[in-house]
């Protein structure tokens, strides 16, 4: 399977019982080959030069999005800071997603998942989402001063972009993108 796929019990039921397969899953994360990221998921550990590791948290993400059929996207104060708008970090990993909300931990790192309204992940693989998400982290008293900054940093396609979906997006962010050049 590629690096950063997670996989259960229910994959290998082909080849033996369930109790079997958990036991078995349960005994590689004890010994480091798979990490143990929720109640019966698991991802195998990547090695690298510098040992084993959990894949990278995008890639891991990317996965379990085609898994899973879901839309997962980062946060809105993650693509703010992405795109300069803040020079705040965020201290969690946190994406917002169609399905459950839910967490995943690997190793010491937890991945939270919350489940937002679908119009917040509009766009949610491209980069045009990423302006949206930003829009949404600014709220509807500071869209507009945020929409201006965009306007200066990305090219103007991408806000033509998201203004052609802009009936998907609720009033007040459709306002902005009225008034936006």
């Amino acid at each position: 399977m590629p690096e950063g796929t997670s996989v259960t019990a229910a994959a290998f039921l082909h080849l033996a019982d369930r109790e079997n397969i958990s036991r078995t899953l349960c005994a590689l994360a004890k010994c480091g080959e798979v990490f143990r990221v929720s109640r019966g998921v698991y991802v195998a550990t990547v090695i690298s030069r510098f040992g084993r590791h959990g894949p990278g948290v995008h890639l891991f993400i990317e996965q379990l999005a085609n898994q899973s059929g879901k839309a997962i996207a980062p946060f809105g104060a993650t693509c703010a800071n992405g795109l300069g708008l803040t020079t705040q970090v965020p201290m969690h990993m946190v994406f917002w997603t169609s399905g459950r909300t839910r967490s995943y931990k690997m190793g010491k790192l937890v991945i939270y998942l919350q489940h937002v309204p679908d119009w917040q992940l509009v766009l949610w693989n491209e980069p045009e989402g990423e302006l949206l998400r930003a829009l949404v982290w600014a709220g509807p008293t500071e869209v507009g001063n945020v929409l201006r900054q965009l306007t200066e940093k990305v090219p103007e396609r991408a806000i033509h972009r998201l203004q052609n979906h802009a009936s998907l997006l609720p009033l007040w962010i459709q306002g902005a993108l009225r008034r936006s050049p």
